[in-house]
């Protein structure tokens, strides 16, 4: 976790070494997706659920992406 406090301006890149990695059309694909980034006043982690990669292929190709 990364903690930047207000008034600064925060950038996600992905790394060319990371994209690098992918060995087909697809992984390529899905390692481009957008960054998200959140900022919540009163955020806790305990609220919050990571999605697994099978959760993330299974909901992409229900939404035929």
């Amino acid at each position: 976790m990364l903690i930047v406090g207000s008034e600064v301006w925060k950038m996600s890149r992905l790394l060319a070494e990371d994209v690098g990695l992918t060995s087909s059309a697809e992984e390529r694909e899905w390692t481009n997706c957008l960054i998200t980034e959140v900022v919540v006043p009163e955020f806790k982690w305990e609220d919050h659920k990571f999605m697994t990669r099978a959760e993330a292929w299974s909901n992409s190709r229900r939404r035929g992406c």
